[in-house]
């Protein structure tokens, strides 16, 4: 009886803890209509919901408006005046900051404010003021769109304001937030907790703005705040929902959480939350190469040695799930068509390139084991054969053979009708 009971003690406990690593490896459920979360290493999209569905921008779009005026506003510090035609037109029903018409605000103030503090009039007068031409601004914003690999985005306003014809997806977004953390300045500012804009020539007061995103921001709320995230921004719209797009670390190494359609900001960032843990909970390391493992031999046609040797120059590990079919790990070398000595140690000569299911999921540089010395009597060879294979040579030398054999035929045409007169005139 004893020994019965052990028995289904035993099996109970393996199945309580198979059930445990199933359920950790199984996607995350979340109440945002549209959610993504990549690998910052190699984009690799670790889970996906309705990413590849068009989606108003909204609050998203400050953060190439942001670019934009990072990469060619020189002077942050340079006073604006807010423009009354700029403000009249401004709904400030959605993000703002309060700005009224000719109040006097600096580049910089303006570009926290719109990071920030989601205004969108900030944004909108940084538009006007960064080339002097408002359409100028929103073609460098399509411009960096598509630097980042945003292909289904179009952006006709710089403030996020909704527009049938301003568009993009959750899977740009998640590539625009990837491009921005790589700006230094604008990866500073959007981990800020808030910034304080001092009084103006409006306001006698100084206005604090924190953070909306309550992973950085703690003045609205300490229930979400980690050291661990470090940016990004939020996005509200009646017509699309709340969204927030997050960077943030752990263990596993750095990610990108976004997430749009959500009934509020509370539900927003509980699905970041979720994101977050799948992270944690749901992947592996994997280590494919160690560092320095040699991956191939290679000829060297010229060398004195006749080939060389490639290895890893670092250690390649992968993010995959905790449940991952190794059937579907697919490694994949590439390497310069021809390998020519002098070949140095160290050099790089191709890489090695790591998917799963079909997605890359990270790559490492092939360089020399060894160095190889030329051999000047292959190199000439080599050389002599080039030559003799070369288009270059062999279609000039049809040409001519051409030429030649037409030349022969026609004199030979000639020799026919001439010796053919001449038996005629006998007669």
């Amino acid at each position: 009886m004893k020994k019965t009971f052990m028995q289904i003690l035993s099996a109970f406990i393996i199945i309580v803890i198979f059930s445990s690593l199933v359920a950790s490896a199984e996607a995350p459920e979340i109440k945002s209509t549209n959610g993504i979360l990549i690998d910052m290493q190699n984009s690799m999209v670790l889970y996906e919901k309705n990413s590849n569905a068009k989606i108003q921008p909204s609050g998203f779009t400050k953060i190439v408006s942001a670019l934009v005026v990072l990469e060619n506003c020189k002077d942050l510090s340079e006073v604006i005046a807010a423009s009354p035609e700029t403000i009249a037109a401004c709904d400030f029903s959605f993000g703002n900051m309060g700005i009224l018409a000719n109040e006097e605000l600096s580049a910089g103030d303006l570009l926290h404010g719109m990071l920030l503090y989601d205004a969108a009039e900030a944004a909108e007068l940084l538009a006007g003021y960064t080339f002097g031409d408002y359409g100028k601004f929103i073609n460098a914003m399509n411009e960096i769109a598509l630097q980042a690999g945003a292909t289904d985005t179009v952006f006709t306003n710089a403030g996020g304001y909704f527009d049938e014809n301003q568009y993009s997806t959750l899977s740009d977004i998640a590539k625009i937030s990837v491009y921005a953390m790589k700006n230094t300045a604008f990866a500073e500012i959007v981990k800020k907790d808030m910034v304080e804009i001092a009084p103006t020539n409006k306001y006698r007061e100084t206005r604090y703005l924190s953070n909306t995103n309550l992973f950085v921001g703690r003045a609205r709320s300490v229930d979400f705040y980690s050291k661990r995230v470090y940016g990004l921004k939020t996005a509200n719209m009646k017509e699309q929902g709340y969204g927030i797009s997050v960077a943030f670390e752990n263990s596993m190494g750095n990610f990108i959480a976004v997430v749009s359609g959500a009934e509020g900001s509370t539900q927003a960032h509980n699905d970041i939350q979720t994101l977050r843990q799948y992270t944690a909970d749901g992947f592996v390391s994997v280590t494919i190469s160690e560092k320095g493992e040699i991956i191939e031999e290679v000829l060297v046609p010229n060398g004195k040695t006749d080939h060389v040797l490639l290895k890893t120059a670092d250690e390649l590990s992968v993010r995959l799930p905790v449940d991952y079919d190794e059937s579907k790990i697919y490694k994949m070398k590439s390497k310069s068509d021809t390998i020519k000595a002098p070949i140095e140690i160290n050099q790089p000569l191709g890489k090695l390139s790591v998917s799963y299911n079909g997605e890359e999921a990270g790559s490492v540089d092939l360089i020399a084991y060894n160095s190889v010395k030329r051999s000047p009597g292959k190199t000439v060879r080599l050389f002599i054969v080039a030559i003799f294979t070369s288009p270059f040579f062999y279609i000039p030398v049809i040409l001519m053979v051409t030429l030649f054999v037409w030349l022969t035929f026609k004199e030979f045409s000639k020799r026919k009708k001439s010796r053919k007169r001449n038996s005629n005139n006998k007669y």
